[in-house]
């Protein structure tokens, strides 16, 4: 895959969310990476992570409880050279539960 203009990062369980996002963001012609979709079979799920990221000039993190009990994602984002890191952009999503 080429071209890619943002790299959509998102827990497994905010999957719908993130291909929601993806999908908005293809209709406009704007071209996103995600995972797994992204990721070519037998490429090492890290690794194809990794190069989805060189790939992009923005990333968009999915937000949620789930997204925040993972640390990995973040500790990925930062450890690129700053000179190559896309610009963030955070979506935040808070799940509010109705009080009876």
């Amino acid at each position: 895959m080429s071209d890619a203009a943002v790299f959509i990062s998102h827990a497994e369980e905010d999957r719908a969310t993130a291909m929601a996002v993806c999908d908005a963001l293809e209709a406009a012609n704007i071209r996103c990476w995600i995972a797994p979709r992204d990721i070519p079979p037998g490429e090492n799920y890290l690794m194809g992570i990794s190069h989805g990221l060189d790939l992009a000039r923005l990333v968009v993190v999915i937000m949620s409880e789930h997204a925040n009990a993972w640390s990995g994602c973040f500790e990925k984002l930062r450890a690129r050279p700053s000179a190559t890191s896309p610009s963030f952009l955070f979506g935040c999503i808070k799940r509010y539960q109705a009080r009876r």
